[in-house]
């Protein structure tokens, strides 16, 4: 079948609006469904420019939301291997917004409230559809196109990975939010979601995450949509962190991880960015509940783990440990080789270089400072540790993920 045919096949089966753009040409086909004007893009290509940019290289179908809430599948058209062009499917929206909602959305967009009438008439004339469903249209249009089948749970973890090109891997400090605002994750979805979390089902935490919208969650703030948000994020966070309590990850260490993931969330400026940043905190949780389930260790390795991970900027003795755990040295050594099949001085010697990783990547503090923080004796030393785990030397490791 041609391309052609699959978009008008797809326009009539799922009445969605569907676009055609080849590579390098302002030409595109459309099968369009019936919407009033888009409040700022009079021309459509525009539109679609706006859409597809950033997504130039993409392998499999991504689902891409605008600040106004508006949400299109982009799937690339494969012939013989190569890129020749994008399936653009949409707009839609998951959830018509309230009037309040509105008003607080272009207030964040700096867009005139004078618009607000051209904005509901636009979004009313969109159909609904949540984004697992979208999933689903993306993974048939592939394969109508592409002749190739995907797994649902490939395309989503893509998506993920693809959001983060977008979002900075910022951290700040900040408090964990009041629990009074939990009663807004009561749904039963809701609960469906923590109850997989404190499980660490990753595969089911990804469905559900796809099926929830957060106009369904409430409001706790009406001045800005931004900041309702980032306080719903912060809750669900919140919750998150409670769930995976439960589930096996020690509270110290889950309360250090929650610090960091609202202190990211509080930093960041756009709507979807927000977002981005609460689904990967809920999917930390999950998977650390998942691995604190396959360890399998004792109750003293398990602290010892903790105590790495909460002094990772501290020198790390093996006497502390055992004062920590009150246990023998001997024994204390003998017992964490057995269970983990490494020495304690592998351990963490590896945890800090896996420290020294993201300090690399996320900042540019210089090497010597790194092997400084992280307690190292100097820069040779750092080197000669950490091309024994990485096999890479730090400035090897640190070009290197600059070209990634």
């Amino acid at each position: 079948m041609n391309i052609l045919a699959c978009c008008k096949m797809l326009h009539e089966s799922l009445q969605l609006s569907v676009y055609y753009v080849q590579n390098d040409t302002t030409e595109f086909d459309s099968y369009i469904n019936k919407s009033n004007q888009h409040p700022l893009f009079q021309d459509r290509f525009q539109l679609l420019q706006s859409v597809v940019k950033g997504a130039e290289d993409i392998q499999y179908p991504i689902i891409r939301t605008t600040n106004y809430l508006e949400q299109f599948i982009v799937l690339p058209i494969r012939r013989d291997e190569v890129s020749s062009g994008y399936m653009v499917i949409g707009p839609s929206l998951s959830n018509m917004p309230t009037d309040e909602m509105a008003r607080n959305l272009l207030n964040d967009n700096d867009v005139s409230q004078r618009t607000q009438s051209l904005w509901i008439d636009y979004w009313s004339s969109l159909p609904i559809m949540n984004k697992l469903r979208l999933f689903h249209v993306s993974l048939l249009a592939y394969k109508l196109i592409n002749g190739i089948e995907l797994e649902i749970t490939d395309v989503q973890a893509y998506n993920f990975q693809f959001e983060h090109r977008f979002v900075p891997d910022d951290h700040i400090e900040l408090t964990l939010s009041s629990h009074q605002e939990y009663s807004l994750f009561h749904t039963d979805s809701g609960e469906e979601l923590f109850d997989h979390i404190r499980k660490g089902n990753k595969e089911a935490v990804l469905n559900l995450m796809s099926t929830i919208s957060y106009g369904e969650l409430g409001v706790l703030s009406k001045r800005s949509h931004l900041r309702n948000v980032k306080n719903l994020g912060i809750c669900a966070v919140a919750i998150a962190t409670r769930e995976a309590i439960r589930g096996g990850v020690y509270e110290r260490l889950a309360l250090s991880l929650s610090d960091l993931h609202i202190q990211h969330i509080e930093e960041l400026r756009h709507v979807q960015a927000v977002e981005i940043a609460t689904r990967d905190a809920i999917l930390d949780f999950v998977e650390r509940v998942s691995e604190s389930r396959k360890g399998g260790v004792s109750k003293p390795i398990a602290q010892c783990k903790e105590y790495v991970f909460t002094h990772i900027y501290e020198p790390i003795t093996l006497h502390e440990l055992s004062e920590f755990t009150n246990l023998n040295e001997s024994y204390l050594s003998h017992l964490f080789k057995k269970e983990t099949g490494m020495t304690f001085t592998h351990y963490v010697q590896q945890e800090k270089i896996e420290e020294a990783k993201k300090l690399l990547h996320l900042t540019n503090d210089p090497i010597s400072t790194i092997a400084s923080k992280l307690n190292f004796y100097d820069q040779t030393h750092l080197n000669k540790i950490f091309k024994k785990h990485a096999n890479l030397t730090p400035k090897q490791y640190r070009d290197r993920r600059k070209i990634e």
